[in-house]
């Protein structure tokens, strides 16, 4: 079977989103959460600004794309990397990834109410697999290491990151312009993590800075990126209910990437791998639908 371009996109959106992962991991262990996020919300911008505002004429901006754009940086960008960054930093990349890629199933019913998509049968029965990966991680008595309670962190970004995902496809039918719609968002977000710093300006730990945690942050937001150019790309060509699930492979790779990349050792036992697996396993079977 031959894979379409939009899912071969998905994919390669997928491992380039595994490695940012693995990077955030990394520089939360010299970094506050707010100043990861403020970073490298920073760095998509400074990317993707110059990009997606010369090359984009002011007469193809809809006001319903540029709306969608500002409200999927101030939900997926400000709200959803704050939660990304403290679940990586209290679950681990190996669980919370995994758990936030329950994100696809909230996607698809978003799809069908607000966007009309029609998803299939095999769209259907990988959702379920999903949700079953996504309980087989969350049973079983805590390590020591996490609480059950932190489980709501990647709960949380997998909601909002859905709503990011729907908005984000929604602008695209407006305007076809994926590196603005990073700018757009990158500028909206990174005044509300703004907001969030100068609410939060005494508390002395944001403010503690070292060279190696802003290169990580910097390596972060530069793969960060790369992937959300290649996950517009191809959701700007096909259906949220195919793409989404693709890009939700996420997982497997940050995975694979922790144990090339990460010194700090993990919990990684079976269950670990057995619902990773089964939410990878689920998106497989959505993108043969």
């Amino acid at each position: 079977m031959t894979i379409e371009t939009p899912v071969a996109l998905a994919l390669a959106s997928a491992a380039v989103y595994g490695a940012s992962n693995v990077f955030a991991k990394l520089s939360l262990g010299h970094l506050h959460p707010m100043a990861v996020a403020a970073l490298f919300t920073l760095t998509n911008l400074i990317v993707a600004a110059p990009i997606g505002f010369s090359t984009v004429p002011l007469e193809a901006y809809r006001w319903e794309g540029v709306l969608s754009f500002a409200l999927m940086g101030l939900i997926g960008y400000a709200g959803l990397r704050l939660v990304f960054a403290l679940g990586i930093q209290l679950l681990g990349v190996n669980r919370h990834a995994p758990i936030a890629g329950i994100y696809p199933l909230f996607t698809i019913f978003g799809a069908v109410l607000w966007l009309g998509e029609t998803p299939g049968p095999w769209i259907w029965s990988g959702t379920a697999v999903i949700v079953m990966g996504i309980l087989t991680l969350g049973i079983g008595e805590s390590d020591g290491t996490w609480s059950r309670k932190h489980l709501a962190l990647p709960a949380v970004q997998a909601i909002l990151r859905a709503l990011g995902a729907l908005l984000r496809k929604f602008g695209l039918l407006y305007m076809n312009t994926p590196m603005l719609a990073i700018a757009i968002g990158g500028v909206s977000g990174l005044a509300c993590l703004l907001g969030y710093l100068w609410i939060y300006r005494k508390d002395e730990t944001i403010w503690k800075f070292s060279v190696r945690g802003i290169w990580l942050g910097l390596m972060l937001g530069l793969t960060n990126t790369l992937a959300q150019y290649l996950y517009t790309i191809a959701l700007a060509k096909s259906t949220v209910s195919i793409i989404v699930p693709a890009v939700s492979t996420a997982p497997v790779f940050a995975v694979i990437f922790t144990w090339f990349f990460s010194r700090e050792a993990e919990s990684f036992g079976l269950r670990t791998l057995l619902g990773g697996f089964g939410v990878v396993g689920g998106t497989v079977l959505i993108t043969l639908r």
